[in-house]
């Protein structure tokens, strides 16, 4: 269909990129464009994916059949099994309001990448995700250290000191700097791999400045996955084609820590000794002490000999002081995960069901996206879920010999990344995995007549 509209007699030649960019940043959108309903965010997106669920739906392609069937094999366990969960829970409501979430989510994600070319796919995807990194660069720049009022986007109040009135991470329009960075880091790891040749402008680009974007977030989960991503598709097995997008994957590193370094040394003075003080705390040994007396009390074995009393404020600064472990980001954290576990061992089999709060019809569980569903559904929910997944990737050619590194950045995605963030229907990493596995199959079929 949208070939047809792409043609330069009917269109403009970007039409369909700009199109495509616009629903991509839209999906992105947690706390702008979209009203809250129940305590459920109902997105300008989502009314843009059922246009295009029933475009695609309607239009009755040659594959439909096909590719329903395979989705069913997929899914359908889950589905089935999350479905059993939520009725047997003492609210079945929440649940089967998210489940219908998830799936019209998923299939919307679908449905919208088969309607548009590989190119304008690309191209709509990472401009848009330059228009994220851009806005989270400026409010740095503009607000870390006077607040989201002078920003763009939205910026989460972090660790302060006594006179300041504390520093602020952009995190655009997403709900707080985990999720930003997330989807950062997953469209900046896609950058690197084979779906780049489509936008290569737009995919170096983001490749080049999502790197300072990525930073400023100063959100570990994105840190942790980028860099687990990059040398996993660095490292990845292939001949040919896979040497030469080494050859690129070094160079727009390469490139990007440069302007990294440079950002860097454009701070505002009077914002530096706040960068420092954060990346402080963020740091590795600040972090491991803040949980440190919640892991010796689980392991009394391991005398981890935790700081205490002058020592451990002099080696955290900028936390509140007395401040008890389980508070701190990371402390909360594990608890929050112990608590997830006393819970997937009492309910194993059918989880506790998904449930509503005072002001929300969809409480959140846990964050850890593997934990929640399987808190919510139960074990054979999350196995089923993890079938769900893999089938999808492996049928969709995300493995192929050519397309691993898009396979691996996708997969590293969702076990890295879920562990630090919440809520599996979130609509855009299910428009940048059917983006991506999209442009890999279509490249695959494009080589199989060839051939044939």
């Amino acid at each position: 269909m949208f070939d047809t509209l792409a043609r330069p007699r009917s269109w403009s030649r970007h039409w369909p990129a700009a199109v495509c960019a616009s629903l991509f940043f839209l999906g992105t959108a947690d706390q702008f464009f979209a009203v809250r309903v129940h305590g459920i965010t109902l997105r300008l997106a989502q009314l843009v994916l059922l246009a295009g669920l029933i475009t695609w739906w309607r239009s009755n392609k040659t594959g439909l059949p096909e590719n329903s069937r395979t989705l069913l094999i997929a899914w359908a366990p889950f589905l089935g099994v999350f479905l059993l969960a939520s009725m047997l829970s003492a609210d079945p409501l929440p649940g089967l309001v998210k489940l219908c979430w998830f799936g019209f989510n998923f299939l919307g994600a679908y449905a919208w990448c088969q309607l548009f070319r590989r190119e304008d796919l690309v191209l709509g995807y990472f401009s848009a995700y330059l228009v994220v990194a851009a806005v989270i660069v400026f409010d740095f720049y503009i607000g870390f250290g006077t607040g989201p009022a002078h920003m763009i986007g939205y910026a989460q109040p972090t660790y302060g000191v006594p006179g300041r009135e504390g520093w602020f991470r952009p995190h655009a329009f997403y709900y707080e700097p985990s999720y930003a960075a997330a989807a950062l880091g997953l469209a900046w790891a896609l950058a690197l791999t084979t779906v780049s040749v489509y936008a290569p402008r737009a995919s170096a680009a983001l490749a080049m400045t999502a790197i300072t974007a990525l930073a400023v977030t100063f959100s570990r989960t994105g840190w942790i996955y980028a860099l687990i991503a990059v040398v996993a598709i660095a490292v990845v097995d292939g001949n040919g084609p896979l040497i030469s997008l080494r050859r690129r994957l070094v160079g727009l590193c390469a490139g990007g820590l440069a302007l990294l370094a440079l950002a860097l040394l454009l701070v505002p003075q009077q914002n530096r000794g706040g960068v420092g003080a954060l990346l402080q705390a963020l740091g590795v040994s600040a972090t491991i002490e803040r949980v440190c007396p919640i892991v010796d009390e689980w392991l009394p074995s391991w005398d981890l000999q935790c700081l205490e009393g002058a020592e451990r404020a002099r080696a955290l600064p900028y936390n509140q002081p007395g401040e008890a472990p389980e508070r701190t980001s990371e402390g909360s954290r594990l608890m929050s995960w112990e608590s997830a576990l006393d819970r997937i061992e009492e309910h194993p089999v059918a989880g506790v069901g998904v449930v509503r709060s005072a002001d929300r019809l969809i409480s959140t569980t846990v964050p850890n996206t593997w934990l929640e569903i399987a808190v919510e559904g139960g074990v054979f929910a999350l196995i089923a879920f993890v079938w769900g997944l893999a089938a999808t990737i492996y049928r969709w050619e995300g493995l192929g010999r050519e397309n691993r590194a898009v396979g691996v950045a996708l997969l590293l995605y969702f076990l890295v990344s879920w562990q630090f963030i919440q809520t599996f229907p979130r609509l855009d990493q299910w428009l940048s995995l059917w983006m991506a596995l999209s442009v890999v199959r279509a490249e695959s079929a494009a080589k199989r007549a060839i051939w044939t």
